[in-house]
């Protein structure tokens, strides 16, 4: 009995090392914290890229180095279309370049006034045919200057691509093609729709079209004109509209702009069953920022003049200057 105590302070003693040899082990044995790395955010809108060379058109390789992926040809196979937010039938015409007309022949159960997000729309292949006993127009070389994109908010992309005609002819028939590549290789093509079917000489307009989200980001963009012809010259396609009095009001920050005058037509040329007006907004580099087109559903009598005013948005930097543009059809 008199050894009890002894043993009893022994075995504490052993206990107590044995869990001290632990507690070194656990600090030993635990991984030292990794430092902490905060990445740079990279934005890179817009996106600019070189502008293909289309074939048979001219090119200087010095300034229009080759697209690493071609844009596809265009192909007459008809095509569908996913109706998404904001939707309209006259801005998906005018998206895939077609006439309103033949949308809605394509889609006879469709109600145009009552477009459901979802819907699927058939786009028809719509050819150019001239009109009987005219001139057959003559295909020109175009180069555009580079294209421009703009991401928007719920993450589709509106991309221009502008044309400037040198000729001293009306350009007519413009068609285009854009092409976006992501990071993850994944390719996305639209057509490049001009608002107006003629670019007057020493004028110059945006083909455009609008990318769905999701867009990859970020993303390059090639853009090409696939056609363009030289309006002959005793075309009856067009009527000569003229615009007068315009001015020009540029928003405190240059996000919007508000452009007015008037159109008129010569009591000569006869009246017009179609008349339109385009404000094309542009930055202080002198790329297209926005574009707001104007139609006069009434059309426009021979002799007669009719007052406009459209507002402008820009998509990206401020607006510095607007130009107008004008067309009117019999």
């Amino acid at each position: 009995m008199m050894f009890k105590p002894r043993i009893l302070v022994w075995v504490g003693i052993l206990v107590a090392a044995w869990l001290a040899g632990c507690g070194s082990a656990a600090t030993l044995s635990a991984a030292p914290s990794l430092p902490s790395v905060t990445p740079s955010p990279v934005q890179i809108v817009p996106y600019h890229s070189a502008t293909p060379s289309p074939r048979p058109f001219a090119v200087d390789a010095h300034t229009q180095p080759t697209t690493p992926t071609p844009i596809p040809s265009p192909t007459p196979t008809p095509r569908s279309y996913t109706v998404i937010r904001n939707d309209d039938m006259f801005g998906i015409a005018l998206r895939h370049g077609i006439p309103i007309e033949a949308l809605l022949t394509a889609n006879p159960t469709v109600q145009p006034n009552f477009l459901s997000v979802g819907t699927v729309l058939q786009i028809p292949y719509v050819p150019g045919t001239p009109t009987p006993g005219e001139t057959t127009p003559t295909p020109v070389a175009l180069t555009p200057a580079p294209p421009v994109c703009y991401t928007t908010a719920d993450g589709g992309a509106w991309c221009y691509l502008r044309v400037e005609n040198t000729y001293d002819s009306g350009l007519e028939n413009l068609s285009g093609q854009f092409l976006i590549s992501g990071p993850d290789g994944k390719l996305l093509d639209q057509p490049a729709v001009p608002p107006l079917d003629m670019i007057p000489p020493g004028q110059s307009m945006p083909l455009a079209a609008f990318f769905p989200p999701p867009v990859p980001q970020p993303f390059a963009v090639n853009g090409q004109i696939l056609t363009a012809l030289l309006q002959p010259e005793d075309s009856p396609r067009y009527l000569p509209i003229q615009v007068d009095n315009f001015e020009v009001e540029i928003g405190e920050i240059g996000r919007s702009a508000r452009a007015g005058g008037q159109v008129s037509l010569p009591a000569e040329s006869g009246p017009a069953s179609r008349a339109a007006v385009l404000a094309v907004a542009y930055s202080a580099e002198d790329e297209v920022v926005g574009v707001r087109k104007l139609e006069f559903t009434q059309g426009l009598a021979a002799g007669a003049s009719r007052s406009f005013e459209v507002l402008v948005y820009s998509l990206g930097p401020p607006i510095a200057r607007v130009e107008i543009l004008a067309e009117a059809r019999p």
